[in-house]
């Protein structure tokens, strides 16, 4: 039972991975849910008679929950470090995937976010009774910009945390993924990027980030509610 607490302190050291967080390594979240699920087990087993099954129960659960930092960490985050070594072999073909994703969400968050919200806002607000033809059209079309909404939103948030986590690498890293993501963008054509201004450039793009998360968020919400009265009166 000593022992159990004193494996804790391997962790740091069984941790191999480049990357000191988990958001972004897949393979290491599902062992860790792996592990608490057994270690929920092992608390149930904790409470049963000395007899089987719950002997063998108990060892194998045992053996799982010391090979978790001995065994399964050590190697998950190995393997993790040798396909993002594999990954940078298609490097050019990845950032030029990834800014032509950026800019194109990017892009929605700067123009068509406010161009749906024009657009919705210039609908005018009393409605007959019943859904019309135009009252149907209207709809869809509500119904289709919100979904975009939210997709572009979702994308918006798994980029930002993909922007906050390289501020934890070293500089030259942080350097190539600000010039990927900057690349197209006018607002930064004339940013020249530098060991000096990289900091400042990356608290830029976050505030960006924000901002068109915040603009999706207020489109998506004008757009339930939009949608909201046009059901009212379709039940009037």
């Amino acid at each position: 039972m000593f022992s159990a607490l004193l494996i804790l302190l391997t962790l740091p050291f069984a941790d191999l991975g480049r990357s000191r967080g988990i958001q972004f390594r897949p393979l290491s979240k599902i062992a860790f849910y792996v592990f608490i699920v057994n270690f929920f087990i092992l608390m149930v087993l904790g409470a049963k008679h000395v007899e089987s099954p719950y002997i063998e129960l108990g060892q194998i659960t045992t053996v799982i929950y010391f090979g978790y930092f001995l065994i399964v960490v050590p190697f998950i985050s190995l393997l993790e470090n040798s396909l993002v070594e594999l990954n940078s072999i298609n490097n050019s073909t990845y950032n030029s995937y990834r800014s032509s994703t950026l800019n194109s969400y990017l892009y929605i968050g700067k123009r068509n976010f406010s161009t749906t919200t024009r657009r919705l806002t210039d609908t005018p607000s009393d409605q007959s009774d019943g859904l019309d033809e135009g009252d149907t059209a209207e709809e869809d079309a509500i119904m289709e910009e919100r979904l975009e909404s939210i997709m572009a939103k979702d994308q918006l948030e798994r980029q930002k945390e993909e922007l906050e986590s390289i501020e934890n690498e070293n500089t030259s890293a942080k350097i190539e993924y600000v010039k990927d993501v900057i690349s197209g963008d006018r607002k930064y054509e004339n940013t020249t990027v530098t060991e000096e201004t990289v900091d400042g450039i990356i608290e830029e793009l976050k505030a960006d980030f924000k901002d068109n998360i915040d603009a999706a968020t207020d489109d998506i919400n004008y757009a339930t509610t939009k949608l909201a009265e046009l059901n009212n009166n379709y039940k009037k």
